[in-house]
């Protein structure tokens, strides 16, 4: 039996963080057009980028990039509404204060869906563990109660263990 120094040994060195990939241009596709680009490299998280059309990508080929497949499967799932206009990701950072840190923070809604009535909704992804917690809901209350009507006319939550 080995020691635990033995074991130690075999274990790959640590590695620095590296930069978020970045998908070159496509012909005929648009560009990733998020505020933040989430594809960085993870052991636990897997990122998903797609080219989706939309009617306000005027039916052309967008790049998107998900921070995880629960935000993919929102998005997917908000595509099968006839309704659904546009899509977007990585919404530029919200400023909200916070009251358990008492001082003013920023969030990224995951993803924003727009309607064909022009309707847009903010939405926030995140895991049941997280969700349960009061210290998170109070967070999400603090963060829906800064959104202003140039950024969504509603927002909510949608639970990552609804979509895997």
């Amino acid at each position: 039996m080995s020691n635990y120094e033995d074991w130690l040994q075999d274990q790959p060195a640590p590695t620095k963080k590296q930069p978020a990939l970045k998908v070159a241009s496509i012909h005929g596709v648009l560009p990733y057009a998020g505020d933040r680009n989430p594809l960085t490299r993870s052991d636990t998280v897997k990122r998903v980028s797609v080219a989706i059309a939309t009617p306000m990508t005027s039916g052309v080929r967008q790049v998107y990039h998900f921070d995880g497949e629960s935000e993919y499967a929102v998005a997917l799932d908000a595509l099968r509404s006839p309704e659904l206009y546009g899509l977007e990701v990585q919404l530029p950072p919200l400023s909200f204060y916070s009251r358990q840190k008492r001082k003013v923070r920023t969030h990224r809604f995951d993803l924003r869906l727009t309607f064909r009535d022009g309707y847009r909704r903010a939405v926030f992804v995140r895991n049941a563990t997280s969700l349960a917690k009061p210290k998170t809901q109070d967070e999400i209350g603090d963060i829906f109660a800064a959104v202003t009507e140039d950024l969504a006319d509603d927002c909510m939550v949608v639970c990552r263990g609804e979509h895997g």
